[in-house]
């Protein structure tokens, strides 16, 4: 069973842990099948100047849990907590928090 598939079919587990080969290879094959995606998305008209179209988006909602669940047991595998994956998140809000008006 190659990494993709193992993600997919494990994407409600949080819990263990995921090794660095497994991990980066599950974003190279999510890497591989959302140029596919896209492409399909092209040559069937529906992509847009800013996107993939509906095809591209669908594969995207389609891969999110399994990405979290993926990367929470990545962290798991280097002794973090899971919740360090939100750090990002509010990276990218604290400037918006700080800049709001007084």
């Amino acid at each position: 069973m190659n990494p993709y598939s193992r993600a997919i079919t494990n994407y409600s587990n949080f819990q263990g842990r995921t090794a660095r080969a497994e991990f980066w290879l599950f974003y190279f094959m999510l890497y591989v099948l959302s140029l596919i995606a896209y492409f399909l998305a092209k040559a069937f008209g529906t992509a847009s100047v800013h996107g993939g179209g509906l095809l591209s988006w669908l594969f995207v909602l389609f891969n999110v849990v399994p990405q979290v669940a993926i990367g929470v047991r990545r962290m798991h595998d280097t002794d973090h907590s899971g919740w360090w994956l939100l750090l990002p998140l509010w990276h990218s809000s604290s400037p918006a928090w700080a800049a709001r008006p007084r």
